[in-house]
C-alpha cells in the first residue's frame, strides 16, 4: 500500500511538471536594436538642452499587431536596446523619445514616422532591427521640433556585434540571428494639412485660442457607405495621414482646437455640410493645404469670422514629401488631388 502511494504521487509530480519541461525547451524570440540622437538648435534649460549626441536613455516603442500590446524600450549607454519573450508575427514601429531632466523641469522631443512603418518577428531567433540614426532640430517659428531624418535599416553587423562585445556570456549568443527590416505599410494614402489661425480670444496666461497653431487640430471625415467616422490628428508642422481607408465617397465632417487650462477647455470648432470628396485605391489621395480662420469678438461673445479654405496648395504637400522622402513607396506611388466639392 505504501508503494502505490508512492508510485501515485510520483506520477502526480512527473504529469505536473511535463508541461513546464516543455515550455522551458521552446526557444524564445527576442529583439535587439541600436538608437543614436543628434538634437541642433534646441533653447537652453539651466544649463541644459536637447542638443548633442545621445545614445543613452532613449525610448522606443512599438506594438504587437496580433496582441495590440505596446513594448517600451529604453537604450542602455551604447545606445543597444532589447526586447524579451516576444510574441512572433508582425510589429509596429511607433515613436522615439528622449526626455531631459533639467532645472526647468522635463523637456522632451518624439519623433514619430511620417508613414505607417512595421517589421516582422520571426519565431525562436534574435530579431535585429539595426541601428536608427535620429536627427531633429528646433525651429523657433514653429516653436516646436522638426523631423530632419531617421535612417533604419542599416549596420545590422555593427549591432550585434556590439551586442555581443558587451554581453559575452548571454545566451542570444549562441541563437540564430536574423535582420529585419522595417517597410512601409498599407497601398492606399490619404495625407493633408490643416493649419489654424486664431484672433482675439481671451488670453489664460501664456494660454489662448490665439495665434497659428499646427500641432494637436482634430480633423474628422465620415465615409458616405458605411457611416464610419475617422479621426485624425496634425502632427507638429500640420500634417495628418490615414492609411487604408476603404476606397468611396467622404463626407468631411467636422475640424477642431481645444486648449485645456486650469483644468478648463476652451475651443474652436467648424462643422462642414455636405462637402464630399474621393478616395481612390492604390493611389495617394492628396487633399492639399487646409487653412482655418477663426475670429472672436468679446463684444458679440462669439465668433464673428469662422471660414476654411480648402482645394489649396497640393503641390506643397507633394514636393515637401518627395523630397524628404525621395525613396518611399508612397513618394514613387501616383499622386492625385482630392478636390473638396459642395452638393
Amino acid at each position: 500500500m505504501r508503494k502505490l502511494k508512492f508510485f501515485l504521487v510520483l506520477a502526480i509530480l512527473t504529469a505536473g511538471l511535463l508541461p513546464l519541461q516543455v515550455y522551458a525547451q521552446a526557444t524564445p524570440t527576442h529583439i535587439v536594436g541600436q538608437i543614436a540622437y543628434q538634437g541642433y538648435d534646441f533653447p537652453d534649460h539651466g544649463g541644459k538642452s536637447l542638443n548633442g549626441y545621445v545614445t543613452g536613455g532613449l525610448f522606443l516603442t512599438i506594438r504587437c499587431v496580433e496582441t495590440g500590446e505596446y513594448f517600451v524600450s529604453v537604450t542602455k549607454e551604447n545606445g543597444i536596446f532589447t526586447e524579451n519573450d516576444m510574441v512572433p508575427g508582425p510589429y509596429e514601429f511607433r515613436e522615439l523619445i528622449y526626455s531631459l531632466l533639467t532645472p526647468d523641469g522635463y523637456v522632451n522631443v518624439t519623433w514619430k514616422p511620417l508613414y505607417p512603418m512595421e517589421f516582422y518577428v520571426e519565431a525562436g531567433k534574435v530579431n535585429n532591427l539595426g541601428f536608427f540614426m535620429w536627427e531633429t532640430s528646433y525651429n523657433e517659428d514653429y516653436g516646436d521640433a522638426l523631423q530632419y531624418s531617421c535612417n533604419y535599416n542599416d549596420y545590422h553587423s555593427d549591432v550585434r556585434n556590439t551586442f555581443q562585445i558587451n554581453n559575452p556570456a548571454s545566451s542570444w549568443n549562441n541563437m540564430d540571428w536574423v535582420n529585419s527590416e522595417i517597410t512601409e505599410r498599407g497601398e492606399t494614402l490619404l495625407i493633408g494639412m490643416l493649419c489654424y489661425f486664431g484672433y482675439g480670444f481671451e488670453s489664460w496666461g501664456p494660454w489662448s485660442l490665439d495665434g497659428i497653431v499646427y500641432k494637436g487640430l482634430e480633423l474628422t471625415i465620415i465615409e458616405e457607405a458605411t457611416g464610419t467616422p475617422w479621426a485624425f490628428q496634425t502632427d507638429s508642422i500640420g500634417f495628418f495621414m490615414k492609411i487604408d481607408l476603404p476606397a468611396g465617397r467622404y463626407y468631411l465632417n467636422n475640424i477642431y482646437y481645444k486648449i485645456t487650462v486650469n483644468g478648463e477647455d476652451s475651443w474652436a470648432s467648424w462643422d462642414a455640410y455636405n462637402m464630399v470628396f474621393e478616395i481612390y485605391n492604390n493611389r495617394v489621395n492628396n487633399l492639399g493645404v487646409i487653412l482655418w480662420n477663426v475670429e472672436y469678438d468679446d463684444d458679440v461673445g462669439d465668433a464673428i469670422r469662422n471660414d476654411i479654405t480648402f482645394n489649396y496648395s497640393y503641390v506643397t504637400i507633394s514636393d515637401y514629401i518627395k523630397s524628404e522622402n525621395p525613396e518611399s513607396k508612397w513618394s514613387l506611388k501616383e499622386w492625385v488631388d482630392t478636390v473638396i466639392i459642395m452638393e
